[in-house]
């Protein structure tokens, strides 16, 4: 029961083991969290128009012992006026690294969508159909290379509407949308010991 090749096997397929958890527990060394920013705003002059904006405060820890170039993905979804389908209303992407042992967080570019319900319109003596979206929640995706790390949905419904939702405006050609930030930040635990 103790002979030599019995040890080597006990060994062999331990070390298999503890490599199997270092690579199962690696994904588990992303922590994501997102704060969101949201705001709403009445049009003061026909009281039916209303402004919708939602900005992501995207925050990555890496509890790993290596540096990390990421890839952080963001999609802000909406609900369509007129037909009640999801559409998206901003989406983008922005380069992370993040240091071992620390974390770093990223802004998403703001998301505006204005509103407006169905009303009667006096002067042209018509119902006017509602147009626009309202906001209704957000996707985050942290990638390393082509692989998904970890992920975050509000709500969590959203996920399969995730790359599928249509845009709810084309953009303008020649147009290019505002650059996300990202920036380096020390996690709570670390600033609470300086």
């Amino acid at each position: 029961m103790n002979s030599p090749l019995t040890k080597m096997l006990a060994l062999g397929a331990a070390a298999f083991g503890l490599c199997a958890s270092l690579n199962a527990e690696e994904p588990a060394a992303i922590l994501l969290r997102v704060e969101q920013a949201n705001k709403s705003d009445m049009n003061a002059k026909d009281r039916i128009s209303r402004t919708h904006s939602r900005k992501l405060h995207i925050f990555v820890t890496n509890n790993s012992s290596n540096l990390l170039d990421l890839k952080v993905k963001f999609e802000v979804f909406g609900r369509s006026m007129l037909t009640h389908e999801i559409v998206k209303i901003n989406e983008g992407e922005m380069p992370l690294q993040v240091k071992p042992h620390s974390a770093a967080y990223a802004d998403s570019i703001e998301a505006k969508s204005t509103s407006s319900e169905q009303h009667w319109d006096a002067k042209a003596k018509k119902m006017i159909e509602p147009s626009g979206a309202t906001i209704i929640g957000a996707g985050v995706q942290v990638l390393q290379g082509a692989q998904v790390l970890t992920e975050w949905y509000d709500p969590e419904s959203l996920k399969e509407k995730w790359g599928k939702a249509q845009p709810l405006v084309a953009a303008k050609p020649g147009t290019a949308p505002a650059k996300p930030t990202a920036t380096p930040v020390k996690p709570k635990s670390m600033l609470a010991r300086e």
